[in-house]
C-alpha cells in the first residue's frame, strides 16, 4: 500500500507567512488560522503495488566440499508502482500521485568458493561473488511516454523509458552526423549543445567480488577486490574542479590560446572541415563547460575496482589461557575502502551519489563528501 493520506487533498497549518523586507505574519492573525495545501495532486483510485517474485537455482559441492558453487536465476515483476510524477508548476502543485506500469528485474547471481591450497598449517580459501541484474520498464502509465525519476543538474535527469532500463538523459556537444565530431562555433572555437538525449543506463552490467583469506597458525590475512563494470556516471563535482581550474589538466598552454583539434567547422556548402578557430584562452575552454545546459563533457563510464578490505588477525596461543574460563583470543586489524585500483571518473569516488542509495541514486553525483578509508581494532574472545 501506499503511505496514509495519499487519496485526498491534505492541508497542513502554518504559523508564519513571510512577508517583504522580513515583515513576517503571525498566526493566528485576527483570530484567523492559516493552512498550506499539499503540493501533490492526489489520487483517489491508487491501487496497491503488486510483486511477482521466482527464483530457481543450487547449491553444488565438490572435493569433499573444498569447491562449492551456489547459482541463482531470479525475476522480480512490479506492477503499479507508486510515483509522484513532475507536472508544470503553473498548474500550482509541483507534482501528482499515480501507479505507474510494470518494471522487470532479472538477473543471475553466483557464489564460488574454494579451498584453493590445504598443506600442513597452511591454508588458502577464496571465495568468488557475481551478480548481474537487468531493471526493464515494460510499460509506464497510459498518456505517459517517459517518467522522471530524479533529476540532477545542467539538464540531466535520470528518466524511466518503456523498453529499457532507467536512463540517464542530458544534453551532449552538437556533432557532424557524418564524422560523429562536436561541431564548432566559428565566432568563438567553442563546442555547442546539441538536443537532449539518452546517454544510457545508469545500472552496471555487473558487480563482482573477489576474497582471499590465508590462514598459518594462529595468523590469518585477508582482502577482498570489489569490480562495478559499467554504467554511466555524471559529475558536477568533476565540472566545478575543471571549471575552477584546480586539477592538474587545466594547467595545459594555461598562458596561451589552442584550438580544440577534435572539433570540426561546417562549410556553407553542408561539408565539414578540420577547426583552424582559435580559443581565446584556456580559461574560456573550461569555464564553456559549466554553461548549465550541455552536460556530456562530465559524464563517465562508472566501472570501478576497489581494494574494498584487508585484514590481519593473530589468535594467541590457547596454552596462554589454560586453568581459565577462556577458550581463545583473537586480536586484529582492518581497513575499509582502502584504494581506488580502476576508474574513468577522475578525481572523485564513482561510488558517489546525489539522490542516495535505491534505483534512483545511481547516475548523478554533486558536490559529494569524499569517501574516506576507516581502520579498526578488534579483539575477540571464546570462552
Amino acid at each position: 500500500d501506499a503511505d496514509p493520506y495519499q487519496l485526498n487533498f491534505r492541508f497542513f497549518p502554518e504559523n508564519t507567512a513571510n512577508g517583504q523586507y522580513s515583515l513576517n505574519l503571525l498566526f493566528p492573525y485576527n483570530g484567523q488560522l492559516a493552512f498550506e495545501k499539499t503540493n501533490t495532486i492526489p489520487n483517489a483510485a491508487l491501487v496497491p503495488e503488486e510483486q511477482t517474485t521466482w527464483e530457481i537455482g543450487t547449491e553444488l559441492g565438490f572435493f569433499d566440499g573444498r569447491l562449492t558453487l551456489d547459482a541463482t536465476y531470479f525475476q522480480n515483476t512490479t506492477k503499479n508502482q507508486f510515483f509522484e510524477a513532475p507536472i508544470p508548476e503553473s498548474t500550482g502543485f509541483a507534482n501528482r500521485a499515480i501507479n505507474a506500469g510494470e518494471i522487470r528485474n532479472r538477473g543471475v547471481e553466483i557464489a564460488l568458493n574454494a579451498t584453493v591450497l590445504q598443506q600442513g598449517d597452511f591454508t588458502w580459501n577464496s571465495n568468488v561473488n557475481f551478480s548481474t541484474a537487468e531493471s526493464e520498464v515494460l510499460s509506464l502509465t497510459e498518456g505517459v511516454d517517459r517518467l522522471l525519476l530524479a533529476s540532477g543538474f545542467s539538464s540531466l535527469q535520470v528518466q524511466a523509458v518503456p523498453g529499457k532500463e532507467f536512463q540517464l538523459f542530458g544534453v551532449p556537444w552538437l556533432r557532424d552526423s557524418v564524422s560523429g565530431r562536436p561541431i564548432i562555433n566559428p565566432n568563438n572555437g567553442l563546442r555547442q549543445a546539441g538536443e537532449p538525449q539518452t546517454f544510457g543506463s545508469v545500472f552496471p552490467d555487473f558487480i563482482m567480488g573477489w576474497n582471499n583469506s590465508f590462514t598459518w597458525k594462529g595468523l590469518t590475512v585477508g582482502f577482498t577486490i570489489d569490480w562495478n563494470q559499467g554504467g554511466n556516471f555524471r559529475s558536477s563535482s568533476v565540472e566545478e574542479l575543471w571549471v575552477a581550474g584546480l586539477t592538474d589538466e587545466t594547467l595545459d598552454n594555461r598562458q596561451g590560446t589552442f584550438i580544440d583539434r577534435e572539433g570540426v567547422l561546417i562549410n556553407e556548402d553542408g561539408t565539414f572541415r578540420e577547426n583552424d578557430i582559435p580559443i581565446r584562452s584556456t580559461q574560456d575552454w573550461w569555464q564553456s563547460l559549466d554553461d548549465n545546459s550541455v552536460a556530456e563533457a562530465t559524464i563517465f563510464d562508472a566501472t570501478f575496482v576497489k581494494l574494498r578490505e584487508a585484514i590481519i588477525s593473530y589468535r594467541l596461543p590457547s596454552s596462554w589461557f589454560s586453568g581459565t574460563p577462556i577458550r581463545f583470543v583473537q586480536v586484529g586489524f582492518e581497513g575499509r575502502n582502502l584504494a581506488l585500483l580502476y576508474s574513468t571518473v577522475p578525481h572523485i569516488d564513482p561510488e558517489a551519489s546525489l539522490f542516495g542509495s535505491g534505483a534512483d541514486g545511481f547516475g548523478v553525483e554533486r558536490a559529494s563528501v569524499p569517501s574516506t578509508r576507516s581502520f579498526g581494532f578488534n579483539v575477540q574472545f571464546g570462552l
